[in-house]
């Protein structure tokens, strides 16, 4: 296919980009001066010998300028051309050179300042920061042509917090919508990994928000704040007057969560023991509370989340559960554990410290989640 050089890169499609590759460099937008806004929009650079041009201004009939986009799911929107007088209409040339690196040539009046030193000509890669002076932030990485389908997923403004608390544009962000979307609508029990601050109760809260169980309200408990003598009894509930006299009736969490979703937050913390208690339960929702000889059911759905995957996935609870492993891996940075109950879904949201390079889905500025650009 030829390319049509007075067409701007968002609108070329994936078997343009040499390779066959769907990936291509990207320069994307952290932060501009004059319209905040375009905060998140990509700049796609295909592979070419000739350099592209980036900079004010629309393009002209044969002008091999490149051109901002928001990328969303099956779809790329172009949103017009930088207006800043301070940044001048052939700004920068931009090459691809394979790998993720891109060659940049500052051809313009707005100096460039690239990881913090002024540069006229540099090669950078993934991870390099770009700033045109007091201008434009400019973050390099990798993007592909076009982020893939996802399942149904309520679409927000561009930018702004969705229905579920979470924020971001980004592939990786855009990749945990759709496995959200798709685990929401199955029955099977979830795991939720990811370090300290990355927005788990979110994602477990859109689980339940987007399941069959939503009308009925989520059941949510830290394990760590479970008193410790009393861990069979809050969890399974226990008849009155039992164990001792004037001991109150509970009905426990797993039959609060009957008919809706029981959130335990920090479930690595649990002791060893009491997760083999949970296998039965997990398995077949059949559980007994404390001082009762009968059994009963409750039809729960549990999302566990836990920062400690590797006590997770050495538990008794987990490792002695019919047909593990089964449900594939749906998120980007997501597995499906071998210690999980069968057909369990388990997603990993992107570590804080990766941000604003790597992923993050949550920042403290805004308090709600974010993504890896």
């Amino acid at each position: 296919m030829t390319q049509d050089t007075t067409l701007p890169p968002a609108a070329l499609t994936t078997d343009q980009v040499p390779g066959g590759t769907s990936e291509c460099p990207a320069l994307v937008v952290l932060w501009s001066r004059n319209e905040p806004e375009r905060t998140g929009e990509v700049l796609l650079i295909p592979h070419s010998v000739a350099p592209w041009i980036f900079g004010r201004g629309e393009t002209s009939p044969g002008e091999r300028r490149l051109a901002l986009v928001r990328q969303r799911p099956a779809a790329n929107q172009l949103t017009g051309p930088l207006w800043s007088l301070r940044i001048s209409r052939v700004q920068l040339y931009l090459t691809a050179l394979g790998a993720g690196a891109v060659e940049v040539d500052n051809a313009g009046r707005c100096p460039l300042t690239i990881d913090g030193r002024e540069e006229t000509r540099a090669t950078i890669r993934p991870g390099a920061v770009l700033e045109l002076h007091n201008e434009l932030l400019l973050l390099c990485t990798t993007r592909p042509t076009t982020l893939p389908s996802i399942a149904e997923y309520p679409r927000h403004p561009f930018g702004q917090v969705d229905d579920h608390g979470l924020l971001g544009e980004s592939r990786a962000l855009w990749a945990l919508r759709g496995a959200i979307a798709t685990a929401a609508q199955r029955s099977a029990h979830a795991l939720v990994l990811g370090e300290s601050g990355t927005g788990k109760e979110l994602v477990a809260q859109a689980l339940h928000a987007r399941s069959g169980r939503a009308s009925k309200s989520l059941v949510s408990r830290n394990a760590t704040t479970l008193p410790e003598g009393l861990l069979d009894a809050e969890l399974f509930g226990n008849l009155r007057n039992y164990p001792n006299p004037g001991t109150l009736e509970r009905p426990g969490l797993i039959g609060q969560a009957n008919g809706s979703t029981l959130l335990l937050d920090e479930f690595a913390e649990l002791p060893p023991s009491l997760q083999a208690h949970l296998l039965r339960v997990l398995d077949g929702g059949e559980y007994q509370r404390l001082g009762e000889a009968v059994s009963r059911r409750s039809d729960f759905r549990l999302v566990a989340a836990t920062n400690r995957p590797e006590v997770i996935s050495s538990t008794t609870c987990w490792r002695g559960s019919r047909s593990a492993s089964r449900f594939p891996a749906w998120a980007s940075g997501a597995r499906t554990s071998r210690s999980w109950p069968r057909t369990c879904s388990t997603a990993t949201p992107p570590p804080i410290r990766s941000s604003p390079g790597g992923t993050s889905t949550r920042a403290p500025c805004t308090r709600a989640s974010r993504l890896r650009w």
